[in-house]
């Protein structure tokens, strides 16, 4: 016990040093933050004791800041917004060109980047920060406090519409769902995981340190309807059906339709077949942005080039 008290006291001493160290000499504490953040993470997962003055030593690079930020600061920045914002699941360079931030960074919405494997543990286990609780844009309910009103045109909705009933019909058990993205802007494709599922990397690293296999949790597919390759689905879905009706109509063999482009017949098997390869091009394409490790990469480039083959 009296060993216990010791290395208590002494810790606080290292904590309240390298406080004073971060404030007076700011240079010098990021040179320390290099080394040892990860450690400093780490200890807000064991040490409940000290939580208060690691949360103000902790640092995370951020979309708001050059270099390193406090959570004080983006407190500071984030004005009457009481929530923090962050991304985990990479490298800081793959994390910032994620296209989960693009509805964030167009609506100046700072977030933190976690580039660290420990840094998805120690988020979703902070709880709260000074009144302002932590969320992943990683997950679906990210979008919910973005106030995205975004106004679609009819032939968006059409599109979307019949995106999302392709994607479902194609991809089958590999998602949870697919649906329209809110938060895409210029990316054709992303995936999220729903509110209380992990993501991708935290089930991996779960498996990892508990030596025993998870099941996985499946990512929902969101798709961008203003997107080319989106439309490109969606037009194929219609001629896809309409090729259906014409052979439920008496025509028989079913096997071509007029495309609503005016294009020339097309047979229907070269209408599955494209469906198929888009349909998994969106998937992977937004599965490589989190890993080519999730991807099976040959097979991607196979339809990617027969696709681009057609063009």
């Amino acid at each position: 016990r009296v060993m216990m008290t010791i290395q208590q006291a002494s810790l606080k001493k290292i904590l309240s040093e390298l406080e004073n160290l971060s404030k007076n000499d700011k240079e010098k504490f990021e040179k320390f933050v290099e080394l040892f953040n990860p450690q400093i993470k780490e200890g807000l997962l064991s040490d409940w004791q000290n939580r208060d003055a690691l949360l103000g030593l902790v640092r995370y690079k951020s979309t708001g800041a050059d270099g390193w930020t406090s959570l004080a600061d983006y407190k500071t920045r984030a004005g009457e917004r009481k929530t923090i914002y962050y991304i985990t699941g990479g490298k800081e360079e793959q994390l910032r060109a994620s296209p989960l931030l693009e509805s964030f960074a167009s609506r100046g919405i700072e977030v933190l980047i976690g580039p660290d494997e420990i840094d998805e543990l120690v988020f979703s286990n902070l709880g709260d920060y000074q009144g302002m609780s932590f969320k992943s844009v990683n997950h679906i309910d990210s979008e919910d406090e973005l106030d995205i009103h975004t106004e679609q045109s009819e032939d968006d909705k059409a599109t979307g519409k019949a995106a999302v009933e392709a994607l479902t019909r194609i991809l089958g058990d590999k998602i949870k769902s697919a649906r329209v993205s809110k938060r895409l802007q210029k990316s054709p494709s992303c995936v999220v995981m729903d509110k209380d599922d992990p993501t991708l990397q935290y089930s991996e690293m779960m498996q990892r340190l508990m030596n025993m296999e998870m099941p996985a949790a499946k990512p929902i597919l969101e798709v961008n309807p203003a997107h080319p390759l989106v439309k490109r689905l969606a037009q194929l879905e219609g001629q896809r059906k309409l090729v259906s009706a014409a052979a439920s109509g008496g025509k028989g063999d079913g096997t071509v339709a007029q495309g609503q482009d005016g294009q020339a017949q097309t047979s229907k098997y070269q209408i599955d077949k494209d469906e198929a390869d888009i349909a998994n091009i969106l998937l992977d394409e937004a599965l490589l942005v989190e890993s080519p490790k999730y991807v099976d990469t040959a097979a991607f480039l196979e339809r990617l080039n027969r696709q681009l083959s057609q063009r």
